[in-house]
């Protein structure tokens, strides 16, 4: 098929409502063999009884066998256009159990279906695929149930479908018959975030462009952001988050409502209209309507949320996002942004239309579910803006790489782990409080203001039943809802019977867990903390083990209780800062359904902090009076959206801290100091700190503040970490201060370089290790990030003495499930200061004789050292793989 007839049929599909006709004809060219059915539709008293609420009827259009694998086409009439959206999980089972030989008694192992209600114009194309099976009992993946994962694009009259072209474009033109992988290609959100960053940053850097020319232009402007300390990329960085923060919201209906009407029913366009508005009354749209729409409309609360100057409702945020960038006085100085930065009628290289803000984004579906575990949806949603939000951190002109973002499996397993391990301890160990005379003075505060305890344990609720409520309990609750058994009373629940008994301590741990990321990037691992925090309370609560008590419990206030309460984060760099904020006030909005009125958002200024995470200041003990009154005004704070009174509690917060902190200072005792007063410390130490050696920091000087003048180098070395080796590595300086910052059991799981495994610079680190208690090493090789060659490891520590085994594997095969390939391959080692390696059994048998019976080299009297060792690379590796070689002749 060309191109042009490829184009043409999939706008024609996918841009307008369901038709029969036109979906049978782009699955006619889609798959080559295949075939075709012309069955009746099935309806009424052959819809399953758990479903016929939700659905009309189903069609089986199509059969196609690719590999061996069994693919149906179906279509699936729902019973109104509410259920595309609130009743996915609904709509995944039914294709579950369809495909679970739930007709015909036949497996298929996926489906494309379309579904569609009567009274939409709008729906949802989806790849239905049957997906891994979990026994129990066995501990190990088996054919006992059959949960799908499904990946959708929403399409229709209403929606962008830009992506959903695009992706089926390669396809059609190619021709031929696809795999069941290169389906699911089709469906592959990496692809869209991938497209979407590179649009993204291509945005940034012509802003920033346009924002240098106006500071060099207009003096005052130029000398207000210097006064305020706003750079070019900080602003612009800023304003694009603000503009991607605002296509969420218009993707609600929350922008442009009417007077009188609910939240819901506003413009979808409604940024588009303001741009159109003002090119039609001659009007610059940064300096008439975005500016005002900002700190005005969004900053202040009106009755009724009334904005007269744009003439509609727009709800009251609250949060920061909209408040003025370091407070520079944009009501006084006109900052004149061109129209053509957010659109304009440029050509792009792939065929569209305008490359402008506006532009780019209109192209895009925006939704603000993030990622489940089972439900996919391909459009730009918070998750993925994360990631784009943290490989911009470090562009600031068009050479620029981009930062590390970690892989979300990798964030998702990290997340788990450490949960599982926390509520162990936390559920099994009962808290004694210590006499005066045996708490050691440990931090700034004098003991009678610190209550400590040591634990007493005794196992009420096994580890592996954690980790299986923790890892497959909504997944189980799929299973039960999709079978149709729970609550029967004849069908026995998966989760472990201890779970139920002990519900209300569970879900108490997961209330009062705290939660620090010390290098916290775009946020992905405290929202990935909430999320799994979220997902097991709602378990709890969904299974019917925990009762409401007369409050609220759902997902939005689990959510809001866990970002206010247990998740706090700091970052060198304050876009970083600005972006994880971001990310969990995205999170949310995901939870208000069309609300009578929208919560303003919490202030985050004193959860997540920018400042050096490896600092701590030199002193005696602080007035205690002075830290209790900080923390009731930051308490105050977190929920205060009155604009004085924020302002007034800001204004004391900041004084309160100037008194015990200089400019450049931080210490977590000080400006967190309600964690270490109420808990002793973190219960979980969690990310992904940088990778930068010490040495190259020499010239690496630090420009304001109290250690102005100074290099980072010498900064840290003057912290006297431990660990401080002059050739190695941050991350080690990181590993001291999170185990420094937990309290007693509690874990750090950091994923790292691995070099500190067996480098000379890395043997403080390991005795530190061992000093503690490292429960799980995984090494992960190399290519777990995309922009750079590292090996790495992930490495989970628990804050007491060693026990001397290690659960240690060498994670190969990435196609499998990390966790249960680490419980299948993992072996328990045993290490000290010396060189770590993981081994397994065949391989720690060897090298234990070699030990018993041979001396190893340290123990020789003899001196070994390098011979001539270059790094000039390019000398001796060639990229080439044509190249011969003559210089020397070949072994063989």
């Amino acid at each position: 098929m060309n191109i042009d007839a490829a184009k043409n049929l999939v706008t024609k599909v996918l841009k307008n409502a369901y038709d029969e006709e036109n979906f049978r004809e782009l699955v006619h060219n889609l798959f080559d063999n295949y075939t075709p059915l012309q069955e009746h539709p099935v309806s009424g008293a052959y819809i399953w009884d758990s479903f016929k609420e939700h659905i009309i009827s189903y069609k089986r259009l199509a059969k196609y066998e690719t590999n061996g694998q069994t693919v149906d086409v179906l279509a699936v009439c729902v019973q109104n256009g509410s259920k595309l959206e609130h009743a996915r999980t609904m709509l995944r089972n039914f294709i579950s159990k369809y495909l679970n030989a739930g007709r015909g008694g036949k497996l298929r192992d996926a489906a494309l279906v379309a579904f569609y209600a009567p009274d939409s114009t709008d729906w949802r194309l989806s790849l239905v695929k049957m997906d891994y099976n979990y026994d129990v009992n066995k501990q190990k993946i088996e054919n006992v149930f059959t949960p799908a994962r499904r990946y959708s694009f929403l399409v229709g009259t209403n929606e962008q479908v830009h992506t959903a072209c695009k992706q089926f474009l390669d396809v059609l033109v190619t021709g031929g018959n696809p795999t069941l992988h290169e389906l699911e290609k089709i469906f592959s959100i990496e692809t869209v975030s991938n497209e979407f960053f590179e649009k993204y940053k291509e945005l940034f850097l012509r802003l920033a462009e346009s924002i240098d020319n106006i500071r060099q232009k207009d003096i005052r402007i130029n000398s207000d952001f210097e006064l305020n300390n706003i750079t070019t990329q900080l602003f612009c960085k800023k304003l694009l988050g603000q503009i991607v923060f605002l296509y969420f919201l218009q993707k609600k209906g929350w922008l442009g409502v009417d007077k009188d009407q609910p939240w819901g029913t506003g413009r979808k366009d409604f940024l588009r209209s303001l741009f159109t508005k003002a090119v039609n009354n001659g009007e610059n749209y940064f300096d008439a309507y975005l500016e005002h729409l900002f700190y005005e409309a969004l900053a202040i609360k009106r009755p009724d949320s009334y904005f007269e100057r744009l003439g509609c409702r727009i709800p009251f945020l609250n949060g920061g996002l909209f408040e003025p960038i370091q407070g520079y006085k944009w009501d006084e100085y006109k900052i004149m942004i061109p129209n053509d930065i957010f659109s304009n009628s440029n050509s792009t290289k792939e065929g569209d239309i305008g490359d402008g803000i506006l532009d780019v984004f209109d192209r895009y579906n925006f939704t603000v579910r993030e990622d489940e575990m089972l439900e996919k949806e391909v459009a730009v949603d918070p998750e993925m803006l994360g990631k784009v939000f943290e490989n911009l951190l470090e562009v600031n002109d068009r050479k620029s790489k981009g930062a590390f973002y970690t892989p979300r499996e990798i964030v998702h397993f990290m997340c788990q782990e450490s949960l599982i391990n926390y509520l162990y301890n936390k559920v099994n160990c009962v808290q004694k409080e210590l006499a005066q005379d045996q708490q050691p003075s440990f931090c700034v505060f004098p003991k009678q203001q610190l209550t400590l305890a040591e634990d007493i344990c005794e196992e009420r609720v096994s580890k592996q039943a954690l980790s299986d409520f923790i890892r497959y309990g909504d997944i189980f609750r799929e299973h039960e809802r999709a079978s149709g058994k729970n609550n029967t009373g004849t069908y026995e629940h998966k989760i472990a019977p201890e779970i139920k008994k002990y519900a209300e301590e569970i879900d108490q741990a997961l209330a009062d867990v705290l939660v620090l990321d010390p290098a916290i990037g775009s946020g992905a691992f405290p929202v990935g903390m909430m999320n799994e925090i979220v997902r097991a309370r709602l378990n709890l609560l969904e299974y019917g083990y925990i009762c409401c008590k007369g409050d609220i419990r759902n997902s939005y206030t689990y959510k809001r209780h866990a970002i206010e309460r247990s998740l706090y984060g700091v970052d060198i760099e304050d876009s970083a800062v600005e972006i994880a904020k971001l990310r969990f006030w995205l999170s949310l909005i995901v939870d208000e359904y069309e609300p009578k009125s929208i919560n303003p958002l919490p202030n985050l200024d004193y959860k997540i902090r920018c400042a050096n995470s490896l600092l701590r200041i030199q002193g005696s003990l602080f007035n205690a009076q002075d830290i209790v009154d900080l923390e009731r005004w930051k308490d105050e704070f977190v929920q205060e959206s009155d604009g004085r009174k924020k302002k007034g509690l800001k204004t004391k917060i900041d004084d309160g801290l100037s008194k015990l902190a200089k400019e450049g200072e931080f210490d977590y005792n000080i400006f967190f100091s309600e964690v270490f007063r109420s808990n002793a410390g973190f219960d979980i130490v969690i990310g992904n700190p940088p990778y930068v050696q010490l040495q190259k920091m020499k010239n690496d000087i630090i420009k304001r503040g109290v250690h102005a003048g100074k290099s980072f180098q010498d900064l840290y070395r003057e912290q006297n970490f431990k660990t401080y080796e002059a050739t190695g590595d941050i991350y080690c300086l990181f590993y001291e201060k999170g185990l420094s910052l937990l309290r007693n059991r509690g874990v750090l799981c950091y994923i790292t370089s691995r070099t500190w495994m067996k480098s000379n610079f890395g043997e403080p680190l390991r005795d530190l290790f061992v000093k503690h208690n490292p429960l799980l090493l995984v090494d992960l090789g190399a290519g777990v990030f995309t922009t750079a060659t590292v090996d790495t490891n992930i490495l989970l520590v628990e804050k007491k003495g060693y026990e001397g085994k290690t659960l240690s594997c060498d994670y190969k095969d990435r196609s499998q499930d990390m966790s249960v390939y680490i419980q299948q391959y993992g072996s328990e080692l045993s290490f000290t200061s010396d060189a770590w390696a993981i081994l397994n059994p065949l391989e720690l048998s060897i090298k234990s004789k070699i030990e018993k019976y041979g001396t190893p080299l340290r123990d020789w009297d003899i001196s070994i050292n390098y011979g001539i060792k270059t790094g000039c690379n390019e000398c001796i590796i060639t990229t080439c793989q044509d190249t011969t070689i003559d210089i020397y002749p070949p072994f063989f």
